[in-house]
């Protein structure tokens, strides 16, 4: 996966769940992964989905877990985050 493939995967995920978390957030998230940080701005999702207890996809999930492997991501930030239904 590209970079740029990672980058337009986050921010299709950060765009899917703007309206559970602060638009702030959200602001900040899209600017990490445009300034070339998508590593940093999906910690910050991960942890803030686990700290709000916000509940998210099993396809959402399962596109968090695709990037994040791609970047080299410890799996601990999305093994942690709650699926709908589960």
């Amino acid at each position: 996966m590209t970079m740029e493939e990672i980058e337009n995967t986050l921010l299709t995920i950060i765009d899917s769940i703007g309206g559970k978390i602060l638009s702030e957030q959200t602001q900040n998230m899209r600017e990490l992964t445009a300034a070339g940080e998508p590593g940093i701005a999906l910690e910050i999702l991960c942890d803030t989905l686990d700290d709000d207890s916000i509940a998210i996809t099993a396809d959402t999930l399962s596109l968090i877990r695709i990037i994040g492997q791609a970047m080299g991501m410890d799996s601990d930030y999305w093994e942690r985050l709650v699926v709908k239904g589960h």
